[in-house]
């Protein structure tokens, strides 16, 4: 009798596992069919390695990049780069000033004043488990210039910024654990352990928690909302900002169905957002570049009574571009940045 119970508990908890590994392969992706499509024709700007993030200046043609060589942050720097999309022969420059500190930049986001002037702020990882906010003035050339360093302990595992004016932003961070291995372990549990940060130019204080992986963060036209993308949660949330106390009340959680990374809110208002359709295929990718992991844009716009409504602008099965971490559009063209590999990709919005 005992044996039957012992075979029917080994059964039952086999079943569990089975089911946990289907969910999990689910979640991630791996039974989606990837069906390609582009906007129009794409090109590649060679020359950046891993462009993270992007940021449009003020002069509407350039952006600012923040790019690192991810699989080999021990023996290189990563810098801002600036570069303009819609050249005849796009060249990109390092814009990064000498600096006395590692520097790895992962999001960014830049604030515009009234009078033109721009201030951009970088998210930096000088280590595996040491963060901290970077923040650079901008030359009328487009050049940094190091203004300070802002650390502290909140900043667990910062991934992506959202200026709100030049000293206060919100900030994400992806994980609850520093360490990488823990970081594993949170991830494939699907542990929310996450957060969104405020600054208000003396500390920090937690807005919103229990996410699972957030990563992109940015605010609408007017500051009036905030927007958050949990990649292994799927969804993106828009809240109401307080202006006053810069309190978020929840409006929405979309469920787009992918892995949501970087968010950029287009001059119309909408969210231009990349993603990763097979999440499962990013950590072999970022362990080897032969190894390709599909890349998607979807666009999101508020419709009638403001709910969010989703269209797919692009997707792939890992190529030309692989993981892709940022999309941004503008003047008939869309700009893509990976995680890992050494260009962006510029494709034509002709449909």
């Amino acid at each position: 009798m005992k044996r039957k119970i012992r075979r029917i508990v080994l059964v039952a908890i086999s079943a569990l596992v089975a089911l946990g590994v289907l969910h999990t392969l689910y979640l991630g992706g791996m039974f989606r069919t990837i069906e390609p499509h582009a906007p129009g024709a794409c090109v590649a700007i060679e020359g950046i390695v891993g462009g993270e993030d992007l940021e449009w200046r003020a002069n509407g043609r350039e952006i600012f990049v923040s790019s690192d060589d991810r699989r080999n942050m021990a023996t290189t720097q990563g810098a801002i780069f600036l570069v303009e999309p819609g050249a005849s022969n796009p060249q990109p420059i390092n814009v990064t000033p000498a600096l006395d500190f590692d520097f790895h930049p992962h999001g960014i986001s830049l604030f515009i004043d009234e009078t033109g002037k721009e201030r951009l702020f970088v998210v930096n990882h000088a280590s595996h488990t040491e963060h901290s906010i970077e923040l650079f003035d901008v030359n009328e050339d487009g050049r940094l210039l190091h203004v300070r360093t802002i650390t502290d302990s909140a900043l667990i595992s910062p991934n992506d910024i959202a200026a709100i004016d030049g000293e206060r932003f919100y900030v994400t961070n992806d994980h609850g654990w520093r360490h990488p291995l823990a970081k594993t372990v949170e991830d494939f549990l699907q542990l929310a352990l996450g957060n969104v940060l405020f600054y208000d130019g003396q500390g920090f204080e937690e807005v919103y928690g229990a996410t699972r992986y957030a990563n992109g963060i940015n605010t609408s036209l007017d500051h009036r909302r905030v927007y958050v993308a949990e990649t292994i949660g799927r969804v993106v949330h828009s809240f109401a900002r307080d202006a006053r106390t810069n309190r978020l009340t929840l409006e929405e959680s979309f469920d787009a169905h992918t892995g949501v990374d970087n968010i950029d809110v287009a001059a119309d208002g909408s969210l231009w957002i990349a993603a990763h359709p097979r999440m499962l295929m990013f950590l072999p990718h970022s362990k080897r570049g032969s190894v390709r992991s599909p890349s998607q844009v979807i666009r999101l716009e508020h419709g009638e009574g403001g709910a969010l409504a989703m269209k797919e602008i692009y997707l792939n099965n890992g190529d030309p571009i692989s993981a892709s971490a940022t999309a941004t559009a503008r003047d008939g063209l869309m700009i893509i940045g990976p995680v890992f590999d050494p260009f962006l990709l510029v494709c034509r919005l002709d449909r």
